[in-house]
């Protein structure tokens, strides 16, 4: 089995970042998503590059704020000038035909320029996923796959529900379940662009991945599977809370992978 942690939020708050390096180190995750709209990006870019830590583009579309002027993309912000802070927001906005196309390209192509100027893609090109997932919503991965060529898109994540979480009954795990089928449709578009699907699993527990979720989630799969398992890590709850309060535990989450690291080496 292929399975490795994977960081998301890279350059969300210096918590996740210190907490992101750390794991890096430890040998605990083999890579991480970094927001090129987050307000530590340049100087966790810099870090990332130093140590070597691969990177994927975390395309934002809530939460932060554009990098394009508000005015620009009026149909992608709300009265504030910032990304709605919720995920149902943006969804509702797409259900409604809100987000417009252009306005979506222009925001995308400045998060994957930033991106490439940070000097951030690899030799094997970029791999992309999203805030929350919402690179899957369909305009928004249409405006993708339209600058994928332009921009080395080689890959963009697919979040899974493992075996185990298939068997749960939660409304956050019907939740994913749409938003599986969702990204098999976004799956079949990338394929005809000459995009791979990166597998993502665990996604029922983000934000609460404790050790035993996790071995759990990775005992349930296949013994043939690949991919990304999901974590959220952080070193300051208190302060990751205010900010954001989603009610995650990221320093249960760091405490998981970093535990996964010891256990497989020991």
């Amino acid at each position: 089995m292929s399975v490795r942690p994977h960081a998301d939020d890279l350059g969300l708050h210096p918590s996740v970042d210190r907490a992101i390096f750390r794991a890096f180190e430890a040998g605990a995750i083999a890579g991480a998503s970094i927001l090129v709209t987050g307000p530590s990006f340049r100087q966790a870019a810099r870090e990332a590059r130093a140590l070597g830590l691969p990177l994927g583009l975390h395309l934002a579309m809530v939460d932060t704020s554009p990098l394009s002027r508000p005015d620009e993309v009026p149909s992608l912000v709300g009265r504030d000038g910032r990304f709605p802070p919720y995920f149902g927001s943006v969804v509702w906005r797409t259900l409604r035909g809100g987000l417009r196309p252009d306005e979506l390209r222009r925001e995308v192509s400045r998060q994957l320029a930033a991106f490439a100027e940070a000097d951030l893609i690899g030799a094997e090109g970029l791999l992309l996923d999203g805030h929350q997932h919402l690179h899957l919503l369909p305009p928004v991965f249409d405006a993708v796959l339209g600058l994928a060529a332009d921009f080395r898109v080689s890959a963009s994540r697919l979040p899974l529900r493992s075996p185990d979480a298939r068997r749960q009954r939660t409304l956050r795990a019907f939740g994913f379940a749409l938003a599986e089928q969702v990204g098999r449709r976004a799956q079949a578009a990338a394929a005809r662009h000459g995009i791979a699907a990166v597998p993502c699993w665990g996604v029922v527990y983000a934000g609460h991945l404790t050790l035993e979720a996790a071995r759990r989630v990775l005992r349930s799969l296949p013994p043939n599977s690949d991919g990304q398992l999901i974590c959220h890590p952080g070193d300051d709850d208190r302060a990751l809370a205010a900010e954001r309060p989603w009610g995650y535990a990221w320093e249960t989450e760091l405490a998981t992978v970093l535990a996964l690291a010891a256990s497989s080496s020991g």
